[in-house]
């Protein structure tokens, strides 16, 4: 308890910290003091400001050195009579600091981290190791983890020891530069700490404050652009607005991307581009709109849709005529469908039909063979699966059978509606249109009018 007080109390030097030796100092003067006041009760001790004078008071504890013995003690400080705890000057301090920094310091931080790097390549091609979970391989990654754990825990508790002492050695040579310096110096180092203090207090308030105001003023910048280019979208200049948008969009501001789509809509709708308008259309997702905004654009979906389903079927009839224009002047060809097989530039194929079954992927299925011949020689031949021809075999570049493509049968007027053309015989036809004629017979008169 008495020492904790004096360590309170009694700062010889004025450095602000009470050292062991000012303790040690202390608790003799203390002891010095209540004997004093046991014998003389009048008796007083030497005081000087506040504080004990370390330096100009000599307790009578101390003996006298007998004549020619040497003198053992010193009405100095401790320190003074051990050089190696003696006060440091900076250039001192600075040079056992240094040296402490390198070689206790970085010194086991580096050899500890080429330590943990062979550990860590140790770990990984351990972990790395192709494994079918058998025993030996187990063992084998368990025995270079061990390895990799030896290096590593050991090399980290050097590291952690030393870096221990090496603080603790750093603070005490702290303290012995400190103990050097008059009580001015310290005065001057404490407003020193203070001024460096303020002065990054200071700097680091006027960055925060200027990188809000950069910030608020970049806010303003890009809230006043973005309604700008809305306006502009308003009034119909739909390049310019996307341009606008562009640099806002930079910044992630608020739905800029949406309306670099809606305007991208716009600019294709006005040029009759409907299919890139509808897709441009999809990507818009705008949700802070006037209600007159939204019904507007509400308006411009709905018409876009309604025009874009008007080109989907425009396209699917341009489609289907240039695949009906591809039969009635080309060849059968791979995916066309068999009932058009007598409609192509070949004309109608042999009526001697080819029946087979063939194995396909592991499937049977039922194939039909069609000739197209020139006299007896074979110009061409398309195999039919499912409704659908699959292969073709052109031979029609043979120079013995010169090939002269037959106009095709079918007319733009279609005066086959029963499809007579796609049955092998009369009597598969009757089966399926026997309701559509009067007899047979009549059946059997159309069917050899349309094959």
């Amino acid at each position: 308890m008495t020492i904790k007080f004096l360590h309170r109390l009694f700062d010889f030097n004025g450095d602000g910290k009470t050292t062991l030796n000012e303790v040690w100092l202390a608790q003799k003067i203390w002891e010095e003091v209540d004997q004093t006041k046991d014998t003389d009760p009048n008796q007083t001790i030497p005081y000087s400001n506040s504080c004990y004078n370390a330096n100009s008071y000599t307790p009578s504890w101390i003996p006298e050195p007998a004549p020619g013995e040497p003198d053992n003690y010193d009405d100095q400080s401790d320190h003074e009579t051990n050089p190696e705890n003696g006060p440091l000057t900076l250039a001192e301090y600075k040079a056992q600091r240094n040296a402490i920094i390198f070689k206790d310091i970085l010194c086991p931080l580096g050899a500890t981290a080429i330590v943990l790097y062979f550990a860590g390549i140790i770990a990984w091609a351990a972990l790395s190791l192709p494994t079918n979970g058998s025993a030996p391989e187990l063992i084998v990654i368990f025995i270079f983890l061990g390895i990799a754990a030896l290096l590593a825990f050991p090399a980290i508790s050097f590291c952690k020891e030393s870096l221990s002492e090496s603080c603790c050695t750093l603070a005490e040579l702290k303290n012995r530069y400190l103990l050097s310096l008059s009580p001015q110096q310290m005065e001057a180092r404490r407003k020193r700490k203070i001024a460096i203090t303020a002065g990054v207090a200071g700097l680091s308030i006027i960055t925060l404050v200027v990188f809000v105001s950069v910030n608020i003023y970049k806010n303003k910048q890009l809230e006043r652009t973005y309604y700008e280019a809305i306006s502009l979208v308003e009034e119909g200049a739909y390049d310019e607005a996307k341009t606008l948008f562009e640099s806002t969009a930079k910044n992630e501001y608020l739905d800029s991307w949406d309306y670099i789509y809606l305007c991208d809509a716009l600019v294709s709708y006005e040029q009759d581009e409907i299919l890139d308008a509808y897709q441009s259309i999809s990507y818009v997702d705008l949700s802070n709109l006037s209600p007159e905004q939204e019904e507007s654009l509400a308006q411009f979906k709905e018409k876009l849709n309604k025009e874009y389903e008007d080109v989907l079927v425009k396209q699917m009839e341009l489609v289907e005529k240039a695949r009906e224009e591809r039969i009635r002047k080309g060849v059968p060809f791979v995916g066309m469908p068999e009932s058009e097989i007598a409609n192509t530039s070949l004309g109608s194929p042999s009526s001697d039909i080819r029946h087979n079954t063939e194995m396909i992927n592991g499937n049977c299925y039922y194939t039909n063979l069609y000739d197209f011949k020139i006299g007896s020689a074979t110009i061409f031949i398309a195999r039919c699966i499912e409704g659908k021809v699959t292969e073709v075999w052109d031979y029609r570049n043979n120079p013995e059978y010169p090939y002269v493509p037959k106009p095709s049968k079918k007319s733009e007027t279609d005066d086959d509606p029963y499809n007579a053309k796609d049955y092998s015989d009369e009597e598969d036809f009757y089966d399926d249109h026997y309701d559509d004629f009067y007899d047979y017979y009549d059946a059997e008169e159309y069917y050899r009018d349309h094959h």
